[in-house]
């Protein structure tokens, strides 16, 4: 009896210590959220204005948390739209005009996309109403 319960233990203890350090890379990455869309501008650029921000992707990622931000000039008086989904390991973003603006001015609008179980290697790819596209690679 007492070299089954040694034997049961013996089998047991390295399956729980192994599952135990891999649980949380085996998260399924989601996205949480999004976030913005709104106006980010000190001053609004008007239409002709050469001096525009540039359109940008940033990211930050710590833990499988990975906050994507997407920057991109606009008219300051249109309404946008934003879905994501990943799909082999790429991460795919759009963004839609939803009510086109008819002001004379450009903004800079962010999104903010946060998700999690992000552990390895991602593309992402942003398409801004089919006529703007950004990619790159996220690098845990």
């Amino acid at each position: 009896m007492k070299l089954l319960k040694t034997i049961t233990i013996i089998c047991i203890v390295p399956f729980l210590w192994n599952c135990d350090k891999n649980e949380n890379k085996t998260n399924t990455p989601k996205l949480i959220e999004i976030n913005g869309g709104t106006c980010n501008a000190k001053e609004l650029k008007q239409i002709n204005d050469k001096i525009v921000e540039q359109d940008t992707v940033t990211y930050t990622i710590s833990n499988g948390n990975l906050n994507l931000q997407v920057g991109f000039n606009e008219n300051c008086c249109s309404e946008f739209s934003a879905s994501s989904l990943i799909e082999n390991n790429t991460i795919i973003i759009k963004i839609k005009t939803e009510k086109f603006g008819l002001c004379n001015c450009l903004c800079y609008h962010i999104y903010e996309f946060k998700y999690s179980g992000i552990y390895d290697t991602y593309d992402y790819e942003i398409t801004i109403d089919d006529n703007l596209f950004l990619n790159g690679t996220i690098n845990p």
